[in-house]
């Protein structure tokens, strides 16, 4: 049990959402989960659906709230955004580096969402 961070990351960390469950495809939205912060991504290459490459998407906020919870984006994607290796093992998903080693990422599928959270 993760007992640390937002409550709403942890809520919704390594979930499928809208149907992506086993059905991953170029263009699926991602979001990957920090400590309180969100930063999102899409598919934009898949081996099979333990195997994938994602990139991240560009995020412009669109709202005048200023430093609140209240935000809101507005998602692009920009090819010159650098592309990470996924693979499903053990069952988490994770990081594939240069080198083949891996690091586990905390990510969801089927939804894309940047939050900064200004508290820290």
């Amino acid at each position: 049990m993760k007992l640390y961070g937002s409550l709403n990351n942890r809520l919704d960390e390594n979930k499928y959402f809208n149907g992506t469950e086993n059905n991953l495809k170029v263009g699926t939205l991602a979001t990957e989960y920090y400590w309180s912060d969100r930063k999102p991504y899409e598919v934009v290459k898949v081996i099979n659906q333990k195997h994938i490459f994602i990139r991240e998407l560009d995020a412009k906020r669109i709202d005048n709230n200023g430093m609140s919870d209240s935000q809101h984006y507005e998602y692009s994607s920009n090819e010159n955004n650098k592309e990470i290796e996924l693979k499903f093992t053990y069952g988490h998903w994770r990081i594939i580096r240069k080198d083949k080693s891996s690091i586990r990422i905390n990510i969801s599928f089927g939804c894309a969402e940047k939050y900064y959270d200004y508290s820290f």
